[in-house]
This record gives structure tokens, C-alpha cells and sequence, in this order.
């Protein structure tokens, strides 16, 4: 009787984070305390040994695990305000979802069920986006008048969660009914990308919806043909800017803006356009990690530094602010030097080596979040952030956990079962 409770408590955690991930960020952050107060209460049952260990064993769980107490041991150099550092822990501490998650996830068929449901989720976002762009009123839009089209986040999410579900649902359509699978595969591709290049105006959501079709048509080559795949990025950047006014735009933009800073011939001297905001807190995060390269200002520090620095470039002009990097990489390297630089890359790295030993559809799945969180983290504090930080580490986790649950029948016969990578 008790196992059984505990059984339907684990998978209501499992499939309440997977639908929530779809949903505003309130639901999220109630589902997400959920899976950890329910993976807290498993842990003290002497029947999840077993499974505890399983999630040890795999390295990159490991490194994620010393990244966060990394964190907290760097509060106590922190040049942050406290209510920062507190901030700055809890927000990195997205990454934990993904063990959490695949702790919880005992064998394949919960996988297939977590993901389903994410698929259910994920539609209703972009058909919801679809209504909006077609000027239906929806009683669940919760974003202000600047968002038009997002609807529980912004134009810089949305977009790059789309073409992260766009790349599961492609990769992993053997989820898809199978009568008329190819054609759902089909037309939910079709759809994501009208909604990533046609209706949003998020540059690094076009760049990932870019690099992920890119690489969904090497892998679909034939070996023989992969070496033209050089051409493919560059035929749909131009199709895009021939076709997507939306595209076209965003690009003549960012160049113009670029333009501007080089002609100024000063990258922390434009804080007006969006492309002069980030070269700004790019150089200054750099300067910062020039001035403490090994051990960082600890959690929590960025805004402090970032103000030190622009305070003496900006003089009497100069403005407070309260922001982060928009870069991911940069921003670890602030807060924990090049070591945390040097910890964030292993991360990634781990996951894209423990993604070889999956099946090739999972494979790709896996590897094709792992780019779009390479790119987005180049750009933006993808991990960081909420909402998109919690919406990318939660895709991850399904697709790992759907990648290397065993099935039923191989839970039964060795619940211990867990690559030992």
C-alpha cells in the first residue's frame, strides 16, 4: 500500500512538472518544489537507495551537484548584496531540476508519458501564440502589451523554446500516433518554424530555430551527401530574409547596431540598442574576470561589478543597474572565476558524452538541446533566467531520461540498472 502511494505521488511530481513547463512560471516554480519535496521524501525511504545511487553515478549529475554547492561556498566572498547572492543561488539552481527529474523518472514508459505530456503542453502554447497572431482574444494570456504573441513568457523565450520542441518532436516522432505519424511530425514542424521566423522577433530564437534545422538535415542525409551540408544554413538564412520580413528586419537591425559601435569605436559607449547593451556588459564582464580570474566576486556579484566598472567609464552619466550579463559563460566567469567557466563547459561536455551511449533518436534529441543551450547561452543567461532556464533544463531532463531509463521489463529485473558513465 505504501509503495503504491509512493508510486502515484512520484508520477503525479513527474507529469505536473512536465505539463507546467508549458504554463505560467507560477505552476512551474509550485511543480518544481513539488519533484523536490517528493524526491526529499523518496530519498529517506530505504527503497530509493538504489535509485539515489543510479543518479550518482552519471557525471554530469555529479557536476552539476559541485557547481551548486560551488555556489553557496562563494557567498561567502561575494561583493553581491545578500538578497543577490540568495538570488543568484537559487536561479542557478534551475540545473538541479535535472537531477531531480531523472531520480524520479524510474523506467522508460514514465519517460514516454512525460514527454507526451509535454508535447500535449507545448502545442497549446503555440497554437494559443497562432490565435494571438490572428488577433484571438485569450482569457490565459498573461504577458503585457510589449509581448503580443507570448503568451506566459517574452519574445526572447518563446521562440527558443519553440525550436527546442520542434527538434524533440522531429528527433523523437516515434512518440507521434503511429497511423499518420509522419505527417504530425510534418505539420508541427511546419508550424514551429511559421511561429519562430514569422511571428517572433527574438534573434537568438531565428539563430537556434537556424542551427537546429541544420542539423536535423545532416543527420537526415545520406552519409555520402554531408559534406553539402555547409550549404544548408546558408539557403535557409536566405529564404528567411527573402521570405520572413519579421527576419529580415532583426538582421538589418543587429547590423546597424553593430555599426554604430564599431563607429564609435567604443563597445561600452552605446547603452540605447539592444546589440550596444550587450557588447556593454560583455566588456565589463571581461574586465571583471581580468581583475579576478581564479576565484571570481562569488554569487550574486555581477551587478556589483558591473557597476564598479561602468561607473568609472560613464563618470557623471553613470546609472545603476540591476541585470546580469546576457551571456552565460561571462557570467560564471564573474561570479566564479575561469574555474567556473572551465565547471559550466564540463557540464555541457558530460551531457553530450553521456548522449553517445543512447539510442540514435535520443541521441539527437539530447544533443539538439544541448545546441540550442550552447547557443542561447551565448547571448543570454539562458540557464540563468527564469522560465527559459527551468524550460531548457526540464526538456533536457525528459529527453536523458528517455535516452537511458530502462524499460519495465529491465526495471524489474535489475532496479539498479543505470549507465556507469
Amino acid at each position: 500500500m505504501r509503495q503504491m502511494l509512493e508510486k502515484h505521488v512520484r508520477l503525479t511530481a513527474i507529469y505536473f512538472v512536465a505539463l507546467a513547463v508549458s504554463l505560467p512560471i507560477a505552476l512551474l516554480n509550485i511543480s518544481k518544489l513539488v519533484a523536490l519535496v517528493t524526491a526529499l521524501m523518496l530519498l529517506v525511504s530505504s527503497r530509493a537507495d538504489k535509485q539515489a545511487l543510479a543518479v550518482h553515478r552519471l557525471w554530469p549529475m555529479r557536476l552539476i551537484g559541485a557547481a551548486f554547492v560551488l555556489f553557496w561556498i562563494s557567498a561567502f566572498w561575494s561583493t553581491g548584496k545578500t538578497a543577490e547572492i540568495f538570488k543568484s543561488v537559487a536561479q542557478h539552481g534551475n540545473l538541479l531540476i535535472i537531477p531531480i527529474m531523472y531520480y524520479l523518472v524510474r523506467s522508460g514508459r514514465e519517460a514516454t508519458v512525460a514527454l507526451s505530456i509535454y508535447f500535449v503542453g507545448q502545442l497549446f502554447l503555440i497554437l494559443s501564440t497562432c490565435a494571438l497572431y490572428l488577433h484571438v482574444p485569450l482569457p490565459w494570456k498573461l504577458t503585457d502589451e510589449g509581448q503580443p504573441y507570448a503568451v506566459f513568457s517574452s519574445y526572447l523565450d518563446q521562440p527558443i523554446m519553440t525550436a527546442v520542441f520542434a527538434a524533440i518532436a522531429w528527433h523523437l516522432r516515434e512518440l507521434l500516433p503511429q497511423r499518420g505519424r509522419n505527417l504530425y511530425a510534418g505539420l508541427i514542424i511546419c508550424l514551429t518554424l511559421g511561429v519562430i521566423f514569422f511571428i517572433f522577433i527574438g534573434r537568438t530564437g531565428h539563430l537556434v530555430g537556424l542551427s537546429l534545422l541544420t542539423l536535423a538535415a545532416f543527420w537526415e542525409m545520406p552519409r555520402r551527401f554531408r559534406p553539402a551540408i555547409v550549404l544548408v544554413p546558408l539557403i535557409i538564412s536566405v529564404l528567411a530574409l527573402s521570405f520572413s520580413p519579421i527576419v529580415a528586419e532583426r538582421f538589418l537591425t543587429a547590423k546597424s547596431e553593430m555599426q554604430v559601435a564599431i563607429q564609435r569605436g567604443n563597445a561600452t559607449s552605446d547603452l540605447t540598442t539592444s546589440t550596444g547593451i550587450r557588447l556593454n556588459f560583455w566588456a565589463n564582464s571581461i574586465e571583471a574576470i581580468k581583475n579576478s580570474p581564479w576565484t571570481g566576486y562569488g554569487a550574486g556579484s555581477w551587478n556589483s561589478q558591473y557597476n564598479a566598472i561602468q561607473k568609472r567609464i560613464a563618470g557623471d552619466s553613470f546609472v545603476e543597474v540591476s541585470a546580469n550579463s546576457h551571456q552565460e559563460y561571462l557570467f560564471w566567469g564573474v561570479e566564479l572565476g575561469l574555474p567556473g567557466v572551465a565547471l559550466l563547459l564540463a557540464i555541457i561536455f558530460s551531457f553530450f558524452r553521456l548522449s553517445n551511449i543512447m539510442q540514435e533518436s535520443s541521441r539527437r534529441a539530447t544533443q539538439s538541446v544541448l545546441v540550442a543551450i550552447v547557443i542561447a547561452c551565448l547571448f543570454n543567461c539562458a540557464l540563468f533566467d527564469a522560465y527559459i532556464g527551468d524550460y531548457l533544463c526540464i526538456a533536457l531532463a525528459f529527453v536523458i531520461c528517455y535516452g537511458l531509463k530502462p524499460t519495465d521489463k529491465q526495471t524489474e529485473s535489475s532496479p539498479d540498472l543505470a549507465p556507469k558513465i
